[in-house]
């Protein structure tokens, strides 16, 4: 991340740390109260369980639905134990909501700790996003956080947290909008402090909490995480960092299990490799791994009619590794059908780049998104001339006036699209700037 300003560029660094257990012992306390939004999901309910433990005597769990089973259990094992629970329903987004949860819990003891975890998901590649998706997700995350900062006016707050997510820092598939309003969280958290309120914004790594099973608890997000060397925080590991973020002494804390090996083994273009404070370092002579630019050295040597052979043999190999299971690798399949993620592709860029000793576009594995189109463009590229290996994909024809959108693959949607606008620049002089840009195409 890069910020621009008065004259000067900041760059962020993730740096390693391990949280103080005692720094929070002062946080609130058997006198005081405590608010929690969004309270009834998985991680509200640790939350509550971690305050508890700190001796919050009342702690009100605000939600726009009903206990579950699940958080029910959780309620009744706190109030066993001495603690006050109560449950407010209502909309985080509304102010009178916002307010009636705030004097609920400040009825029964000072109100001294609030924790905003209300949010949603409304999760979509980057091209089908909408402002329909942005506003979904911004409305609790973002105006939820706004709205209750006010209805907290006048309060004097030991704590005031918003549990924000990685995907702001680190990047997420399909998250544009998800990681946008988590990252106002941090803005926000920066507003607040600078007047006067004790206001920490934490980007949450992956958390399995043991209440019941939150988003990061299954194999496929554990598979996913652990290709950048990140692992799934526990409950206990959350519990000692919650120490750290009650304190106050910080406005943003990152919240993940990071292996020491995460920034040598990141993607390569992914956000996580420039996040850490020492650069990744050079492949030593002799080391683990092929030689960059081992490839191109290979097709450099074949024969012109060989080549395609041998590339589409390592974008098979490579792809294999991305999905970490090379038995559904196909050379016609798309890159997406065969379940290479946004995550994947860049991943599947680096690796093929490493190998060319060349850079490649960002995008490319998306802008040919089959093993045989993108062995197609590979040969192409170097070897514009003599350019040898399989057929050209063909391409699909737009649609006719009347076909229906949602009988098209992702695939033919993209080249209709792209064949429209090459339709569009044959009969204009320039680029229109006449569309405006909410009519763009939703995926």
């Amino acid at each position: 991340m890069v910020r621009l300003g008065a004259g000067t560029v900041h760059t962020a660094r993730l740096t390693a740390c391990r949280a103080d257990t005692g720094v929070a012992e002062s946080v609130g306390g058997a006198d005081s109260a405590a608010l929690i939004t969004g309270g009834l999901g998985a991680l509200g309910l640790s939350s509550a369980v971690f305050l508890a433990r700190r001796g919050v005597r009342a702690i009100t769990l605000m939600a726009r639905s009903a206990p579950d089973a699940a958080a029910r259990a959780v309620i009744d094992e706190l109030t066993a134990g001495g603690t006050l629970v109560e449950v407010v329903r209502g909309d985080v987004t509304d102010p009178s909501a916002c307010r009636a949860a705030v004097t609920a819990a400040a009825r029964h003891a000072p109100l001294r700790t609030v924790l905003h975890l209300a949010g949603t998901n409304d999760d979509h590649a980057f091209e089908r996003q909408t402002p329909a998706s942005f506003e979904a997700v911004f409305a609790a995350k973002a105006r939820g956080a706004a709205e209750l900062y006010r209805a907290l006016w006048g309060h004097r707050l030991d704590a005031f947290v918003l549990f924000s997510s990685a995907s702001a820092v680190l990047g997420s598939a399909g998250q544009t909008n998800y990681a946008a309003a988590n990252g106002f969280l941090a803005g926000l958290a920066e507003w607040l402090r600078a007047r006067g309120v004790p206001a920490t914004s934490v980007d949450w790594g992956p958390w399995a909490p043991g209440a019941k099973g939150g988003l990061a608890a299954t194999d496929a997000a554990d598979r996913a995480i652990g290709r950048l060397g990140i692992r799934t925080l526990t409950d206990a590991e959350a519990e000692e960092l919650f120490g750290m973020v009650l304190s106050g002494r910080r406005s943003r804390i990152v919240a993940v299990a990071v292996g020491p090996e995460a920034a040598a083994t990141a993607p390569a273009g992914h956000p996580m490799a420039a996040l850490f404070a020492a650069p990744p370092q050079p492949r030593a002579a002799g080391g683990a791994g092929p030689e960059r630019g081992w490839l191109r050295t290979a097709l450099d040597g074949l024969p012109a009619e060989d080549r395609g052979t041998l590339l589409l043999g390592t974008l098979r190999s490579l792809t294999g590794e991305v999905l970490g299971d090379g038995s559904n690798v196909d050379d016609e399949l798309g890159f997406g059908d065969m379940g290479v993620d946004s995550i994947m592709a860049i991943d599947l860029r680096g690796g093929l780049a490493q190998a060319l000793g060349r850079d490649l576009p960002a995008t490319v594995a998306f802008d040919h998104p089959s093993i045989s189109r993108l062995c197609g463009y590979v040969l192409d590229l170097l070897y514009p001339a003599s350019a040898s290996g399989p057929e050209p994909h063909p391409r699909p024809e737009p649609p006719v006036p009347g076909e229906a959108l949602e009988d098209l693959s992702f695939d033919e949607l993209l080249h209709a699209v792209q064949a429209d606008v090459a339709a569009g620049d044959e009969e204009n002089t320039g680029i229109r700037t006449d569309v405006p840009a909410d009519t763009a195409a939703e995926k």
